[in-house]
């Protein structure tokens, strides 16, 4: 396959505006078509949305794909076919994974405006409809990268008890812009090198356990790892339960249905560095702030898309980042 970089503005991005919400389009996406431009790796839509206070989407359906949403600010309500309403803050994330077919609806909460970031994923395989989230705000606050989901695929895109350490050893340093990285033989994949050289420990994701499509389970003793919510509001444990709403433990990586796909986000200090996970396809947002990577300088709502490229090394200007590691794209 051909080494490719593209870095592309936020301002170029397509618009659609309808009603007080304000979608920009990472790729082809409704009226907007450009037959070179309907995906990269396994995502088919990447979309910033900003909804006005009262503002959103009203009840349409999906299939065959996983809707990953990050909110960036404010509030969004999420109701669904599957029996569900909540609230998704800033800092929290869900995937719908629409599979065999399911019915939502987006719409800002609270007196502010909603700004959201939604990622359809092409799933391995299609399966009954079923909604995860996670509360990921306490492990943003490090000032680390945080895993936000992952699929089964070994290196970067698993979900495991330490998420930090599937990229590898190298995969994931931190450091200031003055710090020196410690690269000896079983150091901590993840930790932020202050002036001083003295390094914090990354935090360790709860080792809770992963129930995955295929019944296998990355087990850990300890706590209820997954609570299930049914549409009625009853919690069940997890175990062996018909899940249509999984709340997933704080920090949790949410699980994908492609199997060599990743989501990580990080809200990164400024002159701190992230050598990023190595994958085929890597796609890199800046949601707010700004970042530096040797294609260029990326400020809020650019991306970088790498094919077949060494994996870079990327310094926060004071950012928060979402980023995408693929192992396979659509081509047949």
């Amino acid at each position: 396959m051909t080494r490719m970089r593209v870095l592309r503005r936020g301002l170029e991005r397509a618009v659609t505006v309808h009603e007080g919400c304000e979608a920009r389009h990472g790729f082809s996406f409704g009226a907007h078509y450009d037959p070179d431009d309907v995906f990269f790796g396994a995502l088919t839509a990447h979309n910033d949305e900003r909804l006005a206070p009262g503002a959103g989407y009203p009840t349409h359906r999906h299939d065959e794909a996983d809707l990953v949403t990050w909110v960036v600010e404010g509030e969004l309500r999420h109701t669904d076919s599957l029996g569900n309403s909540h609230i998704l803050r800033a800092g929290e994330a869900q995937v719908l994974a629409a599979g065999t077919g399911v019915e939502h609806a987006e719409f800002a909460a609270g007196a502010q405006r909603c700004r959201f970031v939604q990622s359809w994923l092409v799933p391995d395989a299609l399966a009954s409809p079923v909604l995860h989230t996670v509360d990921l705000r306490a492990a943003l606050a490090g000032g680390r990268p945080v895993l936000v989901g992952a699929g089964s695929a070994p290196g970067p895109f698993a979900v495991t008890a330490d998420p930090h350490a599937a990229a590898g050893a190298d995969a994931l340093s931190l450091q200031s812009r003055a710090g020196a990285r410690d690269s000896a033989a079983g150091a901590d994949p993840l930790s932020l090198q202050r002036d001083t050289g003295a390094a914090d420990s990354a935090p360790r994701a709860d080792p809770l356990s992963v129930q995955r499509e295929t019944g296998a389970r990355d087990s850990a003793a300890g706590a209820d790892a997954l609570s299930v919510q049914r549409g009625t509001g009853a919690r069940d444990s997890a175990a062996g339960a018909d899940a249509l709403s999984v709340q997933r433990s704080a920090g949790t990586p949410l699980p994908l249905r492609r199997a060599d796909a990743a989501l990580w986000a990080a809200r990164l200090p400024a002159g701190a560095t992230w050598d990023l996970p190595p994958a085929r396809f890597l796609h890199v947002f800046v949601a707010r702030g700004s970042a530096s990577l040797p294609a260029g300088e990326l400020g809020e709502g650019d991306e970088l898309r790498l094919t077949d490229e060494p994996a870079p090394t990327l310094t926060s200007g004071g950012a928060e980042l979402l980023v995408w590691a693929m192992g396979s794209d659509l081509r047949p």
